[in-house]
């Protein structure tokens, strides 16, 4: 859904200036000369940040503990599942994620002109 609506967006801007309008600093660095978002050299680029988590169990009665985060898993009611309050499952984090990922690249892209900042749903 996200990448239907954003693709014909990007494919109108400028690839040159795209990198450096969403934050990266140093894109020309990263970049080809030639540049093309897809020549983005992610080999040379810097970690910004890592994360990592512990799962143990399975989705269905699982346990997923990281620095900041500690979450239960359930299978879902709609899955067959107990469905218990206060624990999660793996589609709703993926979904969460995705949204937070999509709120964030929201600001970024209406500086830029393209779409309004909104929230993700």
């Amino acid at each position: 859904m996200f990448s239907r609506t954003l693709a014909p967006a990007l494919r109108q801007t400028s690839r040159v200036a795209l990198p450096r309008a969403i934050g990266f600093q140093q894109s020309q660095r990263f970049i080809k000369s030639d540049t093309h978002a897809s020549d983005f050299n992610y080999k040379e680029s810097p970690t910004i940040y890592k994360a990592q988590a512990k799962v143990t169990g399975g989705r269905a009665a699982g346990h997923a503990e990281g620095e900041n985060l500690k979450v239960d898993f359930t299978m879902p009611k709609e899955l067959g599942g107990t469905g218990e309050a206060g624990k999660t499952n793996p589609e709703e984090l993926f979904a969460a994620a995705f949204a937070a990922c999509c709120t964030s690249l929201s600001p970024s892209l209406s500086n830029i002109g393209i779409g309004s900042e909104a929230d993700a749903q």
